[in-house]
């Protein structure tokens, strides 16, 4: 018996309730979709149930039932619980009930109503989430194309990148670097920058390292003040210069060379942006500790 003193009726013993007749429309004007309540009456809206698994938690005699849920003050006792539960029982038979749910199209019925609504649709949405994936190293590089293979270096795409930050769990880092492309085209500057605030909120601190000049050499700058903005909403992110002299030449960053393919060629690189930052320090136990066969792998 249902602790809350309602059945579905249908078949099966009876599959949990009227099933509509080919043709019919959907909507439950007719009355199809209907449970059958503790006191063997069809409660067929999610507020004549409700009020019915009120009426049987206030042990309401049977006979009185049908009186009392008419009585304004009863009806004041009817609690979130009892909306949620009838709301989702009827979600669970009636797509119409389950459109208003997720649509908030409950209007028919007090606010309350449309509160112990919005509380379903956010249980459901996220009991459904998809598992994240857990980060387990404190210092990670994260970059495009980069076609490595490491515990620590993750790649993200420019299809997923609004919501690749969403597909794991943070906890655990602590320190990111960013490789980005110095890039004029501002739908993916926007996106690339959407990202690095996004992770900034997650760790410690985020470097953004230029690399690979998708610019001319004079729009360079311009690129580097917009990239400078993201300061203004995310103090814990520090920007490397693209002009940086480096190497024994004093080169310019920006016009140094970074492989793809090959986790050495990537630290080579970011010993000349960061030397000192402990993601080069990781990566580099990692080049020192493994085959060199195993890193020329595509992540």
């Amino acid at each position: 018996m249902d602790p809350l003193g309602a059945t579905p009726e249908g078949s099966k013993r009876n599959s949990g309730y009227e099933v509509k007749a080919d043709g019919e429309e959907c909507g439950c004007k007719r009355g199809n979709a209907h449970f059958v309540d503790g006191y063997g009456d069809r409660s067929y809206d999610p507020k004549s149930l409700a009020l019915k698994m009120l009426a049987k938690n206030e042990k309401i005699t049977p006979e009185d039932v049908h009186l009392m849920v008419f009585d304004e003050e009863f009806q004041k006792k009817l609690g979130k619980s009892e909306r949620l539960e009838a709301l989702r029982r009827f979600a669970e038979i009636c797509p119409t009930w389950a459109q208003k749910v997720m649509t908030g199209a409950v209007e028919e019925f007090e606010v309350e109503w449309k509160e112990a609504a919005d509380s379903l649709k956010k249980d459901v949405l996220q009991k459904n989430q998809p598992k994240k994936s857990t980060i387990k190293e404190k210092f990670i590089l994260i970059g495009q194309r980069m076609n490595v293979k490491s515990r620590a270096v993750f790649e993200v795409r420019s299809a997923t990148i609004s919501t690749w930050k969403q597909k794991f769990e943070w906890d655990q880092v602590e320190k990111a670097v960013i490789l980005v492309e110095w890039t004029r085209k501002e739908q993916e500057l926007e996106g690339l920058m959407h990202l690095v605030e996004e992770i900034a909120k997650e760790v410690q601190e985020v470097v953004v390292v230029p690399a690979k000049m998708e610019c001319a050499f004079d729009e360079v700058g311009g690129v580097t003040a917009q990239w400078k903005k993201t300061r203004k909403t995310a103090l814990n992110v520090e920007i490397v210069d693209p002009l940086t002299p480096v190497g024994t030449k004093k080169t310019p960053l920006i016009l140094s060379e970074l492989r793809s393919g090959s986790l050495e060629k990537i630290v080579a690189y970011l010993e000349l942006a960061i030397p000192s930052h402990p993601v080069v320090d990781r990566l580099k136990e990692e080049v020192t500790g493994e085959p060199r066969a195993k890193k020329s792998r595509g992540q």
